[in-house]
């Protein structure tokens, strides 16, 4: 569904990505704990991680692995080991996964740690192939940890990430990985980018759970192309690179001048959804600057946008 993002995936990313998160899966000692732990992370991110393993396994193998677990185990006990032994095997049965990879692996990643990465995508424009790399996200200091030496005994915090991108213009109803990032990677070499002239869109359909960074080139792309024909990239990657930017912006990953910019086309924009993550993204702003000198500026750039915008209604 295109409101999936903002119903469900937006809001868990604000939950998460913080240090006092917790992972979807946890034990329980006491019945009286069950129901501390179903909270949004349970529900929100545990259908985001759903969704992106659909989508990573394809539907129709997703569907029958899930047949196939809940025929064998309909009179018994079972856990979420059970669940990930029956995908592998309609995954590699089908060939929707390498025979060398299995779903626990992967999805252990998600359920046995709190928090999500954050994508940076570095593109070399002299030719066809992008840096790509991992590293968790934290909506208040990313900026400052990532300039903190790792102490012995910290988690890694890395991720089996599976990677889809699309070329503007190009097909945004393909949602199967491209590559994946494992948790061993910290970064790898992508090829199969566009050209330089031409923006790259990584996390087709946000199916993935994690927000994509841009080196400064591919961010200007970016905004060009919304502003030129918002239409050629997918309404849910338009929702997606706004609400990526401006939480970027609010961690210190990404300046405000380039966040922004992704933001001027939006006086054409109908749609809700990337209307919606804009104005969540910018209440941050609003409230920052209510008591400043630039507040005017702020105001008159939001009144512009929207007034334009009622035109195109």
């Amino acid at each position: 569904s295109t409101l999936f993002p903002y119903t469900t995936l937006f809001r868990s990313f604000g939950i998460d990505a913080l240090e006092s998160s917790h992972p979807v899966s946890i034990p329980v000692k006491h019945p009286d704990e069950i129901s501390e732990i179903f909270d949004r992370i349970s529900y929100g991110k545990g259908a985001s991680i759903i969704r992106m393993m659909d989508k990573f396994l394809t539907e129709k193998t997703f569907r029958q692995g899930l047949t196939n677990y809940l025929k064998e185990l309909q009179y018994d006990a079972a856990t979420q080991d059970d669940l990930w032994r029956h995908l592998t095997q309609q995954a590699h049965k089908d060939g929707t996964l390498p025979q060398s990879m299995d779903v626990k692996t992967v999805m252990d990643t998600w359920t046995l740690q709190m928090g999500f990465p954050v994508i940076t995508v570095t593109r070399d424009y002299s030719g066809s192939t992008a840096l790509v790399s991992q590293k968790r996200f934290l909506i208040t200091s990313s900026a400052n940890s990532a300039k903190k030496e790792p102490q012995p005994g910290d988690p890694a915090y890395r991720w089996w990430v599976p990677l889809t991108f699309a070329a503007v213009g190009g097909d945004f109803n393909n949602t199967d990985p491209k590559g994946w990032l494992s948790e061993d990677e910290e970064s790898k070499q992508m090829a199969g980018m566009p050209s330089r002239d031409t923006a790259v869109i990584f996390n087709v359909q946000e199916t993935g759970y994690y927000r994509v960074n841009y080196d400064q080139r591919n961010w200007q792309l970016i905004a060009e192309q919304l502003d030129r024909d918002h239409t050629a990239i997918h309404v849910i990657n338009r929702a997606q690179i706004i609400d990526d930017a401006l939480n970027l912006a609010k961690s210190g990953l990404l300046d405000y001048q380039t966040a922004l910019s992704v933001t001027k086309y939006l006086s054409k924009e109908v749609e809700y959804v990337p209307w919606n993550s804009a104005l969540s993204g910018l209440s941050h702003i609003n409230t920052m600057l209510k008591r400043t000198a630039a507040y005017g500026q702020f105001k008159k750039y939001m009144l512009r946008l929207v007034e334009i915008g009622r035109a195109h209604v």
